[in-house]
């Protein structure tokens, strides 16, 4: 049962009386439905659709936490100061003074039994807790996140459900760690590093803003409209081309994970090719289950969306599309 590093992060407030609506105006998920310490996935669009960031957007008595991929603070404290004219609403980014972890959630039930976190009030949305115990000299608060599998969608995350991020400052983070010792040893909890968080999210078909996307996407093209992406919530910026893609079903290149047989591992950026056609690019690559087998996040052309289609990496391996956890 381990604790694992995050790579780094973005965290983001927007607060004021109208930072909820503002954002909801932004974005692909419906914010206006979230409630209490509740939150959910969410891509950031520009005027033609394309992705200008990807965060877990969390409701809170201010306004909103956004927290995803690091290095979103400055492009989204711009896109929200464009479309904010008298508006109450404003952008902090607080990616410097936070830090974090993972944690599975049925050890931090055993190490924090007043946490619960409840039924979330609508398919595909999560919750969040503080956690204030411990005499900690500032708090710290325990976020569900869907990064390595949520139930709604994909059946099974880490654990049976979402895993959490215990996110606050370094030194409240140190002393909730320090506090929860000697439980973690009884539990034989180790703290993993950012690698065995790359290789959980790849499993579970997460992308990462910055490595699997960034603003030449199109939300549809990471394949989690289910989980991100509201067809009914009104309208908000770019909306017209992401509902122009569903209805035409046009799409031309989607994001799926690729089972890559081969004795070397294939660097990022490999393209899967079938008779000299390039029909495929990996993004993020990690250990199979066996030696000689990889995993990897990467786009395939619409004529290798289905689970099973195969091409070859430069005659090194064959690569093959796997099913997509949540399905």
């Amino acid at each position: 049962m381990p604790l694992i590093s995050t790579p780094a992060l973005s965290f983001i407030d927007v607060v004021g009386a109208d930072a909820i609506r503002v954002a909801n105006n932004l974005c692909t998920a419906p914010l206006l439905q979230l409630t209490g310490q509740t939150g959910c996935e969410a891509f950031f669009t520009d005027i033609r659709g394309k992705t200008l960031g990807h965060f877990c957007v969390y409701a809170t008595d201010s306004g909103l936490r956004l927290i995803g991929a690091a290095n979103q603070a400055e492009k989204i404290a711009g896109h929200f100061d464009r479309y904010t004219i008298r508006e109450d609403a404003a952008v902090s980014d607080h990616s410097d003074s936070m830090t974090a972890c993972l944690i599975d959630a049925q050890m931090l039930a055993q190490l924090e039994p007043t946490v619960e976190f409840g039924q979330p009030p609508a398919p595909n949305f999560f919750s969040y807790r503080p956690i204030t115990s411990g005499g900690q000299s500032d708090s710290i608060v325990a976020y569900q996140v869907p990064w390595f599998g949520l139930n709604a969608a994909a059946g099974d995350g880490w654990g049976g459900g979402p895993a959490v991020l215990l996110a606050g400052s370094a030194e409240a983070l140190r002393q909730w760690l320090q506090r929860s010792e000697p439980s973690l040893q009884t539990m034989g909890a180790k703290m993993m590093d950012v690698s065995q968080f790359h290789l959980l999210r790849v499993k579970a078909g997460f992308p990462w803003y910055g490595i699997d996307l960034d603003d030449k996407n199109l939300p549809q093209e990471l394949d989690r409209d289910a989980m991100a992406i509201s067809f009914n919530k009104g309208c908000y910026l770019g909306q017209e081309t992401v509902a122009r893609l569903d209805a035409l079903g046009q799409v031309q290149k989607k994001l799926v994970i690729w089972q890559v047989d081969s004795a070397n591992c294939p660097p990022v950026d490999t393209s899967l090719t079938v008779d000299e056609n390039v029909v495929g690019r990996l993004t993020s690559i990690v250990p199979g289950d066996t030696a000689g087998q990889w995993l990897a996040l990467g786009y395939a052309r619409r004529s290798h969306f289905e689970p099973g289609s195969t091409a070859q990496w430069k005659g090194e391996g064959q690569a093959v599309v796997q099913k997509a956890p949540w399905i």
